[in-house]
């Protein structure tokens, strides 16, 4: 079972091989094999590929995924 620095540590890794996120926007906290995810990415299924790859790694006992979708121009 790894504790939860080695958790928060395998998760980074885990978002850094995802070529579409920018895991600098991503900040990692795990308590008690709780991870939650908080940041900011430019799209939903960037928010839902990091939500499908955490959730399914062992010990990880719930994921809050608090990620926000950036807001800013739209094309007309």
């Amino acid at each position: 079972m790894r504790t939860d620095i080695e958790l928060a540590a395998f998760v980074a890794k885990i978002l850094k091989w995802h070529v579409a996120v920018d895991e600098s926007k991503i900040k990692v906290k795990v308590e008690d094999g709780i991870v939650t995810l908080e940041g900011t990415v430019n799209w939903d299924f960037q928010r839902q590929d990091v939500e499908k790859m955490v959730r399914c790694l062992p010990d990880v006992r719930r994921l809050d995924n608090l990620l926000n979708i950036r807001t800013g121009p739209r094309a007309a």
